[in-house]
């Protein structure tokens, strides 16, 4: 984790995709953390650099809610370029969930500037701790993030009520019906 860091906070760094896939047992919320805090550093200290980095895998490293509430982080930040991020098969749970579904949503920053994440695709399969309440953030922040253009969902635990509103809400923010998988059951 912290040459993971040195890499991201270097100002010369060019980074533009980072995969840390297959680690099992998983690399866990530690990974995820430090990624987010070298972002995190990088944005507020080395002024005139944002980071390159535009595609961010993470499937299969037991990542749960705080790595993700500490992803979510990553897409509020001004000057993020992060396109991608796939957490397919970790431990997000509702509560994680939350946090990336409302970093989906613009903000204002301290200078009174508003800002949107650029995120187009989202990955959250496998993760069977997200259920109802996961979904239905996701689904209140779908009108609020229209550069999110793909969205996988398979697989969590959600009833078919609360993915039927998400699928409802992707259609109704005006993305593509065949862009959005929500796949119920196990594997």
């Amino acid at each position: 984790a912290p040459l993971l860091a040195t890499v991201i906070t270097h100002k010369e760094s060019h980074l533009q995709w980072l995969k840390l896939c297959d680690n099992s047992p998983g690399l866990g919320d530690v990974v995820a953390v430090s990624v987010s805090d070298a972002m995190v550093y990088r944005s507020r200290h080395l002024e005139g650099t944002t980071t390159q980095l535009h595609s961010l895998y993470l499937w299969n490293n037991c990542i749960g809610d705080v790595g993700a509430a500490a992803l979510a982080r990553v897409l509020t930040l001004a000057g993020t370029r992060l396109e991608v991020l796939n957490l397919n098969r970790n431990n997000i749970g509702d509560t994680g969930c939350r946090a990336l579904a409302a970093a989906l949503q613009p903000r204002r920053t301290y200078t009174g500037t508003t800002v949107s994440t650029c995120l187009a695709k989202l990955y959250l399969s496998r993760n069977a701790a997200i259920g109802d309440g996961g979904c239905k953030a996701i689904s209140g922040s779908l009108d609020y993030c229209p550069t999110l253009k793909f969205l996988e969902m398979n697989y969590c635990s959600m009833t078919l009520t609360a993915v039927d509103e998400l699928v409802d809400g992707w259609v109704s923010s005006g993305k593509e019906r065949k862009n959005v998988d929500c796949r119920l059951g196990r594997e």
